[in-house]
């Protein structure tokens, strides 16, 4: 995927202890699966430094396991965010997968 700088995501930003982020990096399969990059971002007027998980490599989009969705809607339920940043993903991943799928039919068909 290519950044898109009209493009907007919520974020949330925690203070993480050594040992919090040791437990994210194996929970988010770092450095195999993502980096992680700095950050700055505005808060409250100032310039904050922070830290990003970032997908590595050219990975096609893939639907989230229900588990793995689940947390995330709880996540945002719990810290009042638009459910609409979830919903409009979820619903481009499947879009994405449905048409991969039907171009691999397609090319089966021509073969």
């Amino acid at each position: 995927m290519e950044p898109n700088a009209d493009a907007e995501v919520p974020i949330l930003l925690w203070k993480l202890e050594a040992q919090d982020e040791r437990f994210l990096d194996r929970y988010e399969g770092f450095p195999k699966y993502y980096r992680k990059e700095g950050i700055i971002l505005k808060l409250n007027g100032e310039s904050v430094e922070a830290m990003v998980y970032i997908m590595n490599g050219d990975r096609p989009l893939e639907s989230p396991t229900a588990e793995y969705y689940d947390i995330i809607e709880q996540g945002y339920k719990e810290n009042g965010l638009d459910m609409s940043y979830l919903e409009t993903a979820l619903a481009e991943v499947i879009q994405s997968e449905n048409l991969e799928m039907e171009e691999q039919m397609q090319m089966r068909w021509e073969m």
